[in-house]
């Protein structure tokens, strides 16, 4: 189970949103992820993160970068200097349009940076989220948001509010 950040980990609202939510990331696996529509406090927490530069696009990039956080992290922890997270501090989001070995990809990653890394599914394709965050003819399946208050922020727009 993918694990909120550490300062929303008591919010029970945004937890039962959350499983009620929940959706396997593709057909045979066990990997449940929120299945969401963009709504309009998302998208605003997802552009402000782009505007300060937060905001990642792209499958492969996405995996160099956790890829070196995890190696600096590592040296940190071999310094023994390294306060461990207990939940997410990178949120990625995907679109509704992947292949199962796009969605395969995603679950190892997923995986591989658990507990840093959390994933949500947008009810959104490529092209529609591309064009939202990268510009009118980007197409654009994963996005991931960088910075802990960037994520908390994404987490909190999840919920349209009543």
């Amino acid at each position: 189970m993918q694990r909120l950040p550490k300062s929303l980990e008591s919010d029970g609202d945004l937890k039962s949103f959350i499983t009620k939510n929940s959706v396997p990331l593709f057909d045979g696996t066990e990997f449940s992820v929120p299945f969401l529509k963009l709504n309009t406090e998302l998208q605003q927490a997802l552009a402000f993160a782009r505007r300060c530069g937060r905001l990642r696009g792209g499958l492969e990039s996405i995996e160099v970068q956790l890829q070196g956080e995890a190696a600096g992290l590592a040296k940190t922890a071999a310094k023994g200097t390294l306060n461990q997270a207990t939940g997410a501090s990178r949120i990625l989001f995907v679109s509704s349009d992947g292949s199962e070995r796009f969605y395969r990809n995603v679950e190892s990653l997923a995986i591989k940076h658990s507990p840093r890394l959390y994933v949500v599914r947008l009810d959104l394709d490529a092209a529609g989220l591309g064009s939202h965050f990268f510009g009118e003819d980007a197409k654009v399946k994963a996005m991931l948001v960088v910075e802990k208050d960037f994520v908390v922020r994404c987490f909190q727009g999840m919920q349209e509010k009543l």
